[in-house]
């Protein structure tokens, strides 16, 4: 199903570029020269690797994140397709200071997977635990970024 997917996508950006003259190579590369020239240049890749991650981890909330990192240890599929995009996204380098934006569409994701574990009697406790850390998080944490 990896190969069928990959070859469709690769099939749908010749199509795209033969209509339309995108270059997904040459946009990979503008994005690289934009990060250079901007505030995420002001930071080393080793500080990305790893503040992207946990970056992502308290934008989902650390409930949700806790449990969407242990589902990775049952199989969980969603997890397994999660920890992969964030495994690659890292590697590439191209989300640096920008992981409450790009990685939004992730959200979902870890939802699905931490669904799969967390305990219904827990789930109040949970919520509520939530609702301060986002409170927290946006009294706490201001900065350029």
């Amino acid at each position: 199903m990896a190969v069928t997917a990959g070859v469709a996508l690769a099939g749908f950006y010749l199509i795209l570029y033969a209509a339309t003259g995108f270059d997904p190579i040459g946009a990979i590369r503008a994005a690289g020269d934009a990060y250079d020239l901007g505030i995420a240049n002001a930071r080393p890749y080793l500080f990305w690797l790893f503040g992207s991650p946990v970056a992502f981890a308290v934008a989902l909330g650390i409930p949700t994140a806790w449990y969407a990192a242990r589902a990775l240890g049952t199989g969980n599929e969603a997890a397994i397709g999660l920890a992969a995009i964030v495994l690659i996204a890292v590697a590439i380098g191209l989300t640096k200071a920008e992981t409450e934006r790009i990685w939004l569409f992730m959200g979902p994701f870890a939802a699905v997977a931490a669904a799969t574990l967390v305990p219904a009697r827990r789930m109040p406790a949970i919520c509520a635990f939530l609702v301060l850390q986002a409170l927290l998080t946006q009294i706490l944490l201001d900065t350029i970024w």
